[in-house]
């Protein structure tokens, strides 16, 4: 019988299954949503102004079974320990696989049943929403997770000017995080100046973003909101920072990606000579899958 998976993974990158035969996440509750929502009356109706997330907890029973469930207990507490924390989850329904960053925040520990296991209730308290990690580039069409090859690279508009494609089913804004290198010349990625980039969604501008800045050759420009703080930063070609370009962006634009629902193109542009070489890593989020 098939059953939906549940794992977790460290700051070690370390993973512990517990939908195992030696540790079971039993009756698991909270995969759906909860959010707060204002409404104001109008005449015998109602309008929504707002709608926001609750912080979301996943709560339930994790077994350890025999023989030795207290050392197994105790191996469970030193991986937790190791922060960050990813909840995996693989529901029945074959539509992918989940993410979710979380704490233990509470877990429980009795005595043995007459089994001797050991049952723990357990919570887990989470940062973010589910997300699926996707990696898209020029060469590449990605729709809702799939990888569909097209004819790149493109031009749009005038001068240097690469983009990529992403079909979203999110409904939520998904973060982004955008690598920008210069094209290879004679092996090794070629330097880049003053790169800007315009996202639309379903042919419409949505935003844009522009930083003054210069990356020499080997140097990539990573513009990073999956994960806070936001950051805009450039790295050499052994992923050593060379300094943050932050202070440099355009203050009178959006600046950082957020992917929504429907067609998504991200234009990228340099005032160099050379082209660009792109990749856009996004986190489609969900409420609950």
């Amino acid at each position: 019988m098939s059953v939906r998976q549940f794992k977790l993974i460290n700051g070690y990158g370390q993973e512990f299954d517990i939908t195992s035969t030696d540790y079971l996440l039993s009756s698991p509750s909270g995969l759906g949503y909860d959010r707060t929502e204002s409404y104001r009356q109008i005449g015998n109706s109602f309008v929504r102004v707002n709608k926001q997330p609750k912080q979301g907890s996943i709560t339930g029973k994790l077994i350890f079974t025999p023989p030795n469930a207290y050392t197994k207990y105790y191996d469970f507490i030193q991986f937790i320990n190791v922060e960050p924390l990813k909840l995996q989850y693989i529901p029945l329904s074959s539509i992918g696989t989940f993410y979710r960053d979380v704490t233990v925040s509470k877990i429980e520990k009795s005595e043995l049943t007459k089994y001797a296991s050991l049952e723990c209730s357990i919570t887990f308290t989470c940062f973010t929403p589910w997300y699926r990690p996707v990696t898209f580039s020029p060469n590449t069409f990605q729709k809702a997770g799939n990888l569909w090859p097209v004819a790149w690279p493109k031009q749009w508009g005038q001068g240097n000017t690469m983009a990529i494609e992403l079909d979203s089913d999110s409904f939520l804004d998904s973060p982004c995080r955008l690598v920008i290198k210069g094209e290879k010349i004679n092996g090794k990625n070629s330097g880049f100046t003053n790169p800007s980039w315009t996202h639309y969604v379903n042919g419409v501008r949505f935003e844009t973003g522009a930083i003054t800045c210069s990356a020499d050759e080997g140097q990539s420009l990573i513009i990073d909101n999956t994960s806070y703080p936001y950051t805009m930063k450039i790295f050499d070609d052994k992923g050593n920072l060379v300094r943050d370009v932050y202070s440099a962006s355009n203050f009178s634009t959006e600046r950082f990606l957020s992917i929504q629902n429907g067609h998504n193109t991200i234009a990228i542009s340099n005032e160099g000579a050379n082209q660009l070489e792109i990749r856009a890593e996004v986190y489609l989020q969900y409420e609950t899958v």
